[in-house]
C-alpha cells in the first residue's frame, strides 16, 4: 500500500520513460543525466535530441521533475510565447522551466562551477547506463525479532518500496543479500549509544549496507540534535525503528527512503515536498506519503550513482575528482541556503579534495583519485600485482597516473647528460664510439657513460658505463656553469665559450665546425655541450618509435633521488629480487629507454616518481616552449622550469604535491608547438605554495593571440589555497592549432582590494599539463618512422608492401651478451618488406655480409637477395641460439668497381614471423667468419 502511494506521488508513467526503460539495456561505465524539473504552474511538454533514444518527448506538470540520462550534450526543443526554443543542455546539471509572463522559459541552477566533470567530458559512454545494485544485509534487535517471519516480511516490504522509489530518481537499487539478529545492550533511551553499539557490534558484509530494526522507543537521532559522528555517505549502517500506531509504515518508509537519500549524498532541504526536508521544518499541512526528491538531490544521487556504477565499490576515496568537485560546489551552495544545517557543510568536506598526511606513498588514477600508504603490496616479480592502500595500481579500467615515495630525498647529481624531452642520465661522459666497430653488428652512434649510481643488480658485475646514443642528446654537463640551454654553444671549465655551426664527436672529443674552421676540444677541457635545438614533437614520435611500436604498451617515466629521469614502457619493464621478497630494499626494477643501448636496473627504493600514460598522452613540461616572454614591474624574474616551481623545488598548490607540470613566475607567456595530430589539451593551475596567502594572478590558454575569446580564462588568483582546472579544452580536429599558448598576468586590473601589488610572490604552476593526440592517426607516425629505429638500415631505403612504413615488435634479447635488454625486430606482415641501396664492392671488400636472424620459437622467415634486379638467392633466416650472429654472404666479386643496386627482401606467411637485422655490410675475404 505504502509502495503504491509512492508511485502515484511521482507520476511513475513519466519517470519510466527516462529511468526503467534505459536500464534494461547495456551496461557502461560512465553516465550523465540531466534534471528538468517545472517551478511553473502549467504542464509543459518538450523534446530532447542527442540522448539515449532519438528525439525524446516528455510531459511535465508542475512542481515534478525527470532525471533523463544521457551520454553528452543534448538539444531541448520546447514552446514558449508561440515560438520554439532551442536550447543545449550539458550533462549532470539542473534545468527548470519557469513562468515568465505569458510565456515559459528554462532556468539553468548555477552551483558556481566551469564545465562538467572530467569523467563525463573525456569519455563517452558506450551504452546506456545499467541499475546499481547495492546488497544490503537486514538486521533486526534481539527485542524486535520473536517473529522472524513478520519482522523480515515487513522490513523487506519496506527496503523493496523504498529501493523502486529511488531507483526511478537514480537507478539505484537495493537487493537483501543477508538477514540476522543482533542484541542491543545500551540503554534504548540512548539513540545516540544505541546506534553506536549497532555500527560497533554488526559488520555489513556481504552487503555494502546493514540496514537496522530496532526497538519502537528508538527516534532517530539525527533529526533531535546533531551527532558528533552523525551520517556519511556510503557509511555501512542504517537504524530505523519499528512501526508503532504512532509511527504508521508509510512515515517509518519516508523514515528509510530519507536514510537511503543520505546514503546516496543527498542533504536536508528547505524544499516543501522533498523527502529530504528535515521532519521538524516540513509543512504542517502536508501529508504522509506526499514526498518526492528535489531536484539538487536528484542530481547528487545521480553522481553517486555514476561513480558506484563504475568504481563498483562504495567508497568516497575512490570517486574521481571531477566528480568530487562537482558535489563539493553543489555541497556548498546548498549549505549557504540551509546555514544552520552542520551535517550539510560535513558533507562538503568529505567529498572535498582531500590534503593527504604524511605516507611514504602518495598515489593518483586515472580518474583523478588518490591513494596514501605507508607499503606496497610485494612487487618483486615482472607479473607483480602491486597495491597501495588495497588500491590495484594497474587496474585495467583505471591504472595508476603517478606514484610517489616521499622517503626517497632528492640529491641534485654533479654531471650528466640531458636528453630531448626531459630524460636525464646523472653520470660523466668519458668517450664515444660510432657503431661500427664490428661488420657484424651495426650499433648506433653512442657516448660512454660512468653511471653516477649502480645501474645493475647485486648480483651482476658492475658495467664500466652506460652506451647512450647521441640522436636525442640535448645537453652534456661535465661540471655545471651555464644558467639555461644555449643552441650550438661550448662552455670550457675555464669560464670561456665557443658557438659552433656543427659538431661531430670523436673517441674522447669533439670537433666543431664554426666560422673560422674546425675546432677540435678534449672532454677534459668541457664544462658543458649545448647541442643543437631538436624538433620536441619529432623526437617524441622517434623515441615512441623505438620504445611502443605495438599498441597497447603504456609510458612509464621514472625519476630517482639522485636525478635520474628515465622513460620506458610497461613492455620493456621486469622486476627480480634480491633478498627477502617483503623487503622493498629487496626489489630492483628494469627499464630499458630509447636513448640506452643497454637496459637499466635500479633499486626499488631509489625511484621516487614514477608516471604513465597512455602513448597518445603527452606531458607538457616535456615539450620544449618555442617562446618565452616575461615582464615584471621590478626588472627581473624567475626562469620557468619543467617539473618543478620556479625556484626548483617540488610543484606544490592547494596543500597538495604534483609530480609534473611547469613552474613559472608572473608574468610570463609560453608558446609551445603542436603536431597536426593534436585533438586536446587540459590542465590544472594555480599560485604555488611558494606564493603563500599572496600572489594575485589571472591565467588564460589560447591557441591564436588574435582570437577574440581565449580557450580558457581563469579568475583572479589569490594565494596558493586555490587550484582551478581547464577541464578538457577539445580542438576542431579538421583544424588543428600548430601552437599553444599559456599566459599569466600579475596583477591583473580587477584584482580584489588587498591583493599584492607587485609581482614578489607571483610564483605559478601550470598542473599536470597534458596534451592529448588523436590516438588513430599516431599509428601512422610511428610506422613511417619506423626504419630510422634500425641503425643498419641507415642510408638505405626501406618499404613494406609499397609503403614506406614498417611495423617493428619489441623482443627480449635472450641470448645477447651481458647485460642484456629489449632489440626491435621486423615483421614482414602486411606484405614484403624490401631494403634497397647502393654497393660499389672493391677487390678487398667485395662480399656482402647480412646479419639477420629470427628468435627460437617463432615463425621462419626468407630472405632474398637481388642485384641490379637479378635474385641471388633465396635463404631461411637463420635462428639464434648465441650471443654470435650468424651472418649470411654473398660474392659480389663479378661486380668490382661497378656500382650495383642490393634489394633484400624479407618475407614470411605467417604474420607472427619477425627478424632482427643487426649488419649489412661489405667485407672482405679475411673478415669472412
Amino acid at each position: 500500500m505504502q509502495r503504491g502511494c509512492f508511485m502515484r506521488i511521482i507520476g511513475v508513467r513519466v519517470l519510466a520513460i527516462s529511468w526503467l526503460a534505459v536500464l534494461l539495456s547495456a551496461a557502461s561505465l560512465e553516465a550523465a543525466v540531466v534534471v528538468v524539473g517545472n517551478r511553473s504552474d502549467k504542464t509543459v511538454r518538450f523534446t530532447l535530441d542527442g540522448g539515449w533514444k532519438p528525439q525524446e518527448q516528455f510531459s511535465l506538470a508542475p512542481a515534478r521533475l525527470i532525471p533523463v540520462p544521457v551520454p553528452d550534450r543534448v538539444e531541448i526543443r520546447f514552446a514558449s510565447g508561440g515560438s520554439t526554443v532551442h536550447e543545449t543542455l550539458a550533462p549532470n546539471t539542473i534545468h527548470e522551466f519557469v513562468a515568465d509572463r505569458d510565456a515559459i522559459k528554462l532556468r539553468p541552477m548555477d552551483f558556481g562551477i566551469a564545465g562538467i566533470p572530467p569523467s563525463v567530458a573525456q569519455a563517452r559512454p558506450a551504452g546506456p547506463p545499467s541499475a546499481v545494485v547495492v546488497p544490503v544485509k537486514l538486521v533486526a534487535e534481539e527485542d524486535q525479532a520473536d517473529d522472524e517471519r513478520t519482522w523480515q516480511r515487513q522490513l523487506r516490504r519496506q527496503v523493496a518500496a523504498a529501493s523502486q522509489f529511488i531507483e526511478l530518481y537514480c537507478g539505484v537499487r537495493f537487493e537483501v543479500v543477508e538477514v540476522g539478529i543482533w542484541k542491543a545492550t545500551k540503554p534504548k533511551s540512548d539513540p545516540r549509544r544505541l546506534l553506536e553499539e549497532f555500527r560497533e557490534k554488526v559488520h555489513p558484509e556481504p552487503g555494502w549496507l546493514a540496514i537496522g530494526l530496532a526497538g519502537p522507543n528508538y527516534r532517530m537521532p539525527e533529526y533531535l540534535r546533531p551527532l558528533e559522528r552523525g551520517r556519511e555517505p556510503l557509511c555501512g549502517h542504517v537504524l530505523v525503528p519499528s512501526a508503532t500506531k504512532t509511527l504508521t509504515e508509510t512515515a517509518q518508509l519516508e523514515l528509510l527512503v530519507h536514510e537511503l537519500g543520505h546514503w546516496l549524498g543527498a542533504v536536508h532541504t528547505r524544499e516543501p515536498d522533498s523527502i529530504m526536508r528535515p521532519p521538524a521544518g516540513r509543512p504542517a499541512g502536508r501529508r504522509e506519503g506526499q514526498s518526492t526528491f528535489d531536484p539538487v538531490n536528484t542530481l547528487v544521487m545521480n553522481l553517486y550513482a555514476d561513480e558506484l556504477r563504475a568504481r563498483r565499490q562504495p567508497s568516497l576515496d575512490a570517486f574521481s575528482r571531477g566528480t568530487r568537485e562537482h558535489l563539493y560546489a553543489i555541497y556548498l551552495d546548498a549549505a549557504m541556503r540551509l546555514p544552520t544545517d552542520r551535517e550539510i557543510t560535513r558533507y562538503a568536506e568529505l567529498v572535498r579534495e582531500p590534503v593527504l598526511p604524511e605516507f611514504r606513498y602518495v598515489a593518483q588514477w586515472v580518474d583523478g583519485t588518490r591513494a596514501t600508504g605507508s607499503s606496497l603490496a610485494p612487487w618483486h616479480e615482472t607479473k607483480s600485482s602491486p597495491k597501495l592502500a588495497g588500491r590495484d595500481l594497474f587496474d585495467p579500467a583505471n591504472p595508476v597516473r603517478w606514484l610517489v615515495d616521499n622517503s626517497v630525498a632528492l640529491v641534485p647529481p654533479e654531471s650528466w647528460v640531458e636528453f630531448v624531452g626531459g630524460d636525464c642520465l646523472p653520470g660523466r661522459v668519458v668517450g664515444f664510439r660510432d657503431g661500427q666497430e664490428s661488420p657484424r653488428e651495426r650499433l648506433a652512434p653512442h657516448l660512454l657513460v660512468v653511471p653516477q649510481q649502480r645501474v645493475d643488480t647485486p648480483d651482476a658485475a658492475t658495467r664500466p658505463s652506460v652506451r647512450v646514443t647521441t640522436a636525442w642528446v640535448r645537453r652534456i654537463v661535465w661540471e655545471p656553469v651555464a644558467d639555461e640551454y644555449r643552441p650550438r654553444t661550448l662552455f670550457f671549465a675555464d669560464g670561456r665559450q665557443l658557438d659552433f655551426r656543427a659538431l661531430r664527436f670523436a673517441d674522447s672529443s669533439v670537433r666543431l665546425l664554426r666560422e673560422d674552421g674546425i675546432r677540435e676540444v678534449p672532454f677534459g677541457e668541457i664544462a658543458e655541450l649545448h647541442l643543437a635545438a631538436t624538433d620536441p614533437w619529432e623526437a617524441y614520435f622517434e623515441q615512441l618509435a623505438a620504445l611502443a611500436p605495438e599498441p597497447g604498451a603504456r609510458l612509464v617515466r621514472l625519476e630517482t633521488g639522485w636525478g635520474m629521469r628515465v622513460t620506458s614502457t610497461t613492455e620493456r619493464f621486469q622486476a627480480a629480487v634480491h633478498g627477502p621478497a617483503d623487503k622493498s630494499s629487496s626489489w630492483h626494477h628494469l627499464v630499458h629507454p630509447a636513448w640506452s643501448l643497454d637496459a637499466l636496473w635500479l633499486g626499488h627504493d631509489s625511484i621516487r616518481v614514477r608516471q604513465y600514460f597512455a602513448p597518445h598522452e603527452v606531458p607538457l613540461s616535456r615539450i620544449e616552449p618555442n617562446r618565452c616572454r616575461q615582464h615584471s614591474d621590478l626588472g627581473g624574474t624567475w626562469r620557468w622550469q619543467a617539473d618543478r616551481n620556479c625556484e626548483g623545488t617540488i610543484l606544490e598548490c592547494g596543500g597538495i604535491g604534483y609530480p609534473w607540470g611547469i613552474g613559472v613566475h608572473a608574468s610570463c607567456e609560453l608558446e609551445f608547438p603542436l603536431p597536426a595530430c593534436v585533438r586536446a589539451f587540459c590542465t590544472r593551475l594555480g599560485l604555488d605554495q611558494l606564493a603563500g596567502n599572496g600572489g594575485c594572478v589571472q591565467a588564460r590558454v589560447l591557441t591564436d593571440p588574435t582570437a577574440a575569446q581565449p580557450l580558457y580564462t581563469s579568475g583572479v588568483m589569490v594565494g596558493s589555497a586555490e587550484v582551478a582546472d581547464t577541464g578538457r579544452l577539445a580542438f576542431d580536429p579538421r583544424k588543428p592549432p600548430n601552437r599553444l599558448i599559456l599566459q599569466v598576468d600579475a596583477a591583473p586590473k580587477n584584482s580584489p582590494p588587498g591583493a599584492d601589488p607587485l609581482d614578489v610572490r607571483d610564483a605559478f604552476d601550470w598542473l599536470e599539463p597534458l596534451v592529448e593526440l588523436d590516438p588513430e592517426k599516431l599509428p601512422d607516425e610511428l610506422l613511417r618512422r619506423g626504419p630510422r629505429m634500425i641503425p643498419c638500415w641507415q642510408n638505405w631505403t626501406v618499404t613494406s608492401a609499397d609503403s614506406p612504413t614498417v611495423r617493428l615488435v619489441t623482443l627480449w634479447d635472450e641470448y645477447g651478451a651481458q647485460p642484456r635488454g629489449y632489440r626491435l625486430a621486423v615483421s614482414a606482415a602486411p606484405g614484403p618488406v624490401r631494403v634497397s641501396g647502393k654497393l660499389t664492392p672493391r677487390p678487398y671488400r667485395d662480399r656482402l655480409m647480412v646479419c639477420v636472424c629470427r628468435p627460437p620459437n617463432v615463425p621462419g622467415s626468407k630472405l632474398e637477395v637481388r642485384v641490379d634486379g637479378k635474385p641471388l638467392g633465396s635463404f631461411e633466416v637463420p635462428v639464434r641460439q648465441s650471443p654470435e650472429f650468424p651472418p649470411l654472404v654473398f660474392s659480389l666479386a663479378e661486380y668490382h668497381g661497378r656500382e650495383v643496386a642490393i634489394d633484400l627482401i624479407q618475407s614470411s606467411p605467417d604474420e607472427k614471423a619477425v627478424v632482427e637485422w643487426r649488419a649489412i655490410s661489405l667485407v672482405g675475404r679475411t673478415q669472412v667468419p
